[in-house]
């Protein structure tokens, strides 16, 4: 059974995603919080998913573009914009993160693996798993994803956390 959202608004949630995936290399948006202080007083945090190339001053003002966009359209300000980078540049760390996909989306309530970033220097493996509220044990099906992704990659730290969308079907 669907978990109830009491005062959390889907749709703008939805629609202001759909904003930020607007941008020119914006190659994902997760973890939208929207805090809502009354009428027409909404403000939240949401982390991109960007290419590893990005400078600081490009990435600022890409930023700076979102929160216009953002307010302007959904009058929501958005406080915070936190940041993931992706690979882009290496084919072996591309197929790790499709390998490491398919293991998470292969448990009954993982949504969507995001975040992802390997590291080859010293074997670090950093990602999101997005769990389901309907699942009844999120943990538990969190420990066994890194379970089977440290089967898939011996060796490897894994810097994984736990999400959630609530913005799920």
């Amino acid at each position: 059974m669907k978990a109830e959202l009491r005062g959390y608004d889907i749709e703008l949630a939805r629609e202001i995603k759909k904003t930020v995936l607007e941008f020119p290399d914006v190659q994902g948006a997760y973890d939208l919080v929207l805090n809502n202080y009354g009428p027409d007083r909404w403000n939240g945090s949401i982390h991109i998913e960007v290419p590893d190339f990005y400078s600081a001053d490009r990435l600022d003002q890409l930023l700076r573009e979102i929160q216009i966009k953002v307010v302007s359209e959904h009058h929501v300000v958005l406080t915070a914009i936190g940041v993931y980078s992706t690979n882009t540049q290496d084919e072996d760390v591309i197929k790790a993160r499709q390998e490491v996909s398919r293991i998470a989306l292969s448990h009954e309530y993982v949504r969507q693996v995001h975040g992802f970033y390997l590291i080859k220097e010293n074997k670090t493996l950093r990602f999101d798993v997005v769990i389901s509220l309907d699942a009844k044990n999120r943990m538990a099906v969190f420990k066994e994803v890194q379970e089977d992704v440290k089967k898939a990659f011996p060796g490897y730290t894994l810097q994984a956390a736990m999400d959630t969308d609530y913005t799920e079907e």
